[in-house]
């Protein structure tokens, strides 16, 4: 758990809240997971290293998790959320419409953005949710 941990227990006992051994597990998956896990996937993986874990304390964790800012979710063109835990850059998704692939991406376009919406709206500007969806390269060649 390392130092996440610690970060995690400092948000939560602000909340008044308090890290159990499954929030700490559940960001720990999220972390070591390649890609944006489903609850359900999260769930197989939890259940290997605590098999009492259920899928409603998976929900329950992943909503607080988002709420205190450490879990992005997404909907990556689905209608089911994946899940990713939130790094030190930010970064937005495009899913191809034809094999599911998702790319993540970085612009200083967004950054820009935030600035001219601060400026000119004078907000106070937390978040920016970005999914970008089209045919990815590998599609577009095949042609199919």
């Amino acid at each position: 758990m390392g130092n996440s941990i610690h970060v995690l227990k400092d948000a939560l006992k602000d909340s008044g809240r308090r890290v159990t051994h499954k929030r700490g597990l559940i960001l720990d998956l999220l972390r070591e997971t390649p890609g944006h896990p489903d609850a359900e996937t999260l769930l197989i993986k939890a259940k290997k290293r605590d098999p009492r874990i259920s899928l409603a304390t998976i929900y329950r964790t992943l909503a607080l998790l988002k709420k205190t800012g450490f879990v992005e979710e997404h909907r990556l063109g689905e209608t089911h959320a994946h899940y990713e835990a939130v790094g030190e850059t930010p970064h937005f998704h495009f899913t191809c419409r034809k094999c599911g692939r998702v790319i993540e991406f970085e612009s200083g376009l967004l950054d820009r953005l935030k600035l001219e919406l601060k400026r000119k709206h004078r907000v106070d500007l937390r978040e920016i949710h970005i999914h970008a969806s089209g045919f990815c390269a590998h599609c577009r060649e095949k042609g199919d």
